[in-house]
C-alpha cells in the first residue's frame, strides 16, 4: 500500500471552517459558545499552548477564561474548581 501524504494545515482549516460555521449558528440563537482553560503551573510549554487555544478561539468567535492555579494546588481544591467552572453556564467545554 503505498504512502499517502496528508495536508495537516489544509484538514486543519477546514475542520475551522467548520467549527466557526456551527458557533455562528448558535450565536444567531442567542448562545455563544465558551471555554473554560484550566492552567496549573507555569510551564512554558503550557503557557504557549494556552495562547494558541485563545487565540483559535478568538479566530471562531468564542468565548474564553483562562484560570491560572499555582502548582502547589491540591487535589481537592482543583477538583473544587472544575466543579464551579462546570456549573457555570457561559462554559460549554473545559479543557485542562
Amino acid at each position: 500500500m503505498p504512502a499517502k501524504i496528508i495536508d495537516g494545515r489544509k484538514i486543519a482549516a477546514e475542520i475551522r471552517g467548520g467549527l466557526k460555521s456551527r458557533a455562528e449558528k448558535l450565536k444567531e440563537r442567542g448562545i455563544i459558545p465558551g471555554l473554560a482553560i484550566l492552567l496549573v503551573g507555569e510551564h512554558p510549554g503550557s503557557l504557549s499552548y494556552l495562547r494558541e487555544i485563545e487565540r483559535g478561539c478568538d479566530e471562531l468567535g468564542m468565548y474564553t477564561e483562562s484560570v491560572k492555579l499555582a502548582r502547589s494546588v491540591t487535589q481537592e481544591e482543583l477538583g473544587k474548581r472544575i466543579e464551579e467552572l462546570n456549573q457555570d453556564n457561559k462554559f460549554h467545554g473545559i479543557i485542562i
